[in-house]
């Protein structure tokens, strides 16, 4: 493990207020984020920003960016400093393939690695976050710098003959392994790492203080109070994530439920499969129910107007940002068995609601359930917002970084 520069005692109150202010002078952090989007965030930008607006209370943070992003443009306007040096991602880290020692040698020498190096010992932080499980570079330009490296792991990493070689180079290039989830934790569990690995689950931000009647689409769209409206939502929109599925299960549901409509958000990145999707809604009698909203980064006018989300990806997902904020805008969630969404669901007692991945009859079954039954529809909906105000807010976010600090001050 790379011995951190001398530092002084950590003061891990994350509360700011008369009482708890630091009196030393503040000590620094550098954040290193993977490559960003100009028009909207990931989840793992999210989380990182929003741990950034935690810790810059006792610390001086500076974000460290390859490309100009939203995150960039969000950061800035936390008065918080921002550097961008370009540099590249290792992809082979993340879908593990024979290559990665290669590509480790190569980042090694790559000109990047030393800009960053030479970036990190000017600022002389106390330790640095590395963004996502491909963000190689900055890793070893810290490891090469002597400075404690903590590696922000968001994402499952690929499960094949070449996991364990992705494994042992995070393990080597790395102080501390923090997850957002325990199923992105799982392959360094399996390889006996837990001693320092840390699960620090997501935090987000919500919005409430708006008057309802602002907020709700179906106004907009004239669909009545009394319907029920089934949701999709994410950032992009490509075949992994299940629009596809989300469809089939909704024109279904239209032949039982007359009340039903459907509303379905996102980037489309991948076109041919988008059209093959629009397809399928103007191939049906329903396309009326369907309706297909602009992206938006202002995802507050869905969340007010929806009554149930479904997530059905197709991949193992980390732990979806849209399921922690439909938890926490009071939102029954079905979704398919994948990843994080299994723990999400499961520590929310909402296990019934989960279906096997692929299965669109019994993802239909479980939203007609809900769509009868209103009753229960609110009932899940209310527990899951009090639940996930208690396991993922911003109390319980802190807490766990404090125990965080803790251990990176006694390792």
């Amino acid at each position: 493990m790379v011995k951190p520069r001398e530092i002084k005692a950590l003061n891990t109150s994350l509360v700011s207020n008369n009482e708890n202010l630091i009196k030393e002078k503040k000590r620094t952090i550098l954040f290193f984020a993977h490559i960003g989007h100009k028009s909207f965030l990931t989840g793992s930008e999210n989380y990182l920003l929003n741990l950034i607006k935690v810790l810059s209370n006792d610390f001086n943070c500076i974000l460290v960016s390859p490309t100009m992003s939203l995150l960039i443009s969000e950061v800035k306007q936390l008065n918080i400093p921002v550097r961008i040096i370009n540099y590249p991602m290792v992809w082979e880290i993340w879908k593990p393939t024979k290559n990665i020692e290669k590509e480790t040698n190569k980042m090694n020498i790559h000109t990047s690695t030393d800009h960053l190096m030479d970036l990190i010992e000017k600022l002389q932080p106390s330790f640095v976050f590395v963004n996502t499980s491909v963000n190689l570079v900055p890793a070893i330009a810290a490891k090469k710098a002597k400075v404690l490296v903590i590696w922000l792991i968001n994402e499952v990493i690929e499960n094949n003959p070449y996991t364990l070689k992705a494994v042992q180079t995070i393990d080597y290039f790395s102080d501390w392994i923090v997850g957002i989830s325990n199923t992105v934790l799982q392959p360094f569990f399996e390889y006996n790492l837990n001693k320092k690995t840390f699960l620090l689950y997501p935090i987000t931000t919500i919005k409430s203080d708006f008057k309802s009647n602002l907020l709700h689409l179906r106004k907009k769209l004239k669909i009545k109070e009394s319907s029920i409206i089934v949701g999709y939502l994410s950032s992009y929109i490509s075949p992994e994530k299940g629009l596809k599925h989300f469809i089939k299960m909704a024109v279904a549901l239209c032949k039982k439920h007359k009340n039903v409509y459907f509303f379905i958000q996102g980037k489309p990145t991948n076109l041919p499969y988008f059209n093959q999707c629009l397809n399928l809604i103007k191939s049906s009698r329903f396309r009326n129910k369907f309706n297909l909203l602009p992206f938006d980064i202002n995802v507050y006018y869905f969340f007010h107007s929806v009554d149930i989300i479904v997530i059905p990806s197709l991949i193992d997902e980390g732990f979806p940002l849209v399921g922690l904020e439909s938890f926490l805008y009071g939102k029954p969630v079905v979704a398919y068995r994948s990843g994080g969404l299994i723990e999400q669901l499961e520590q929310l007692n909402n296990e019934d609601l989960l279906v096997k991945k692929g299965d669109t009859d019994e993802l239909k079954q479980n939203v007609s359930k809900l769509l009868k039954n209103s009753a229960i529809r609110q009932q899940v909906g209310l527990t899951n917002k009090q639940k996930a105000a208690e396991l993922f807010g911003p109390n319980s976010f802190r807490v766990r970084l404090n125990r965080l600090l803790k251990k990176i001050d006694n390792p």
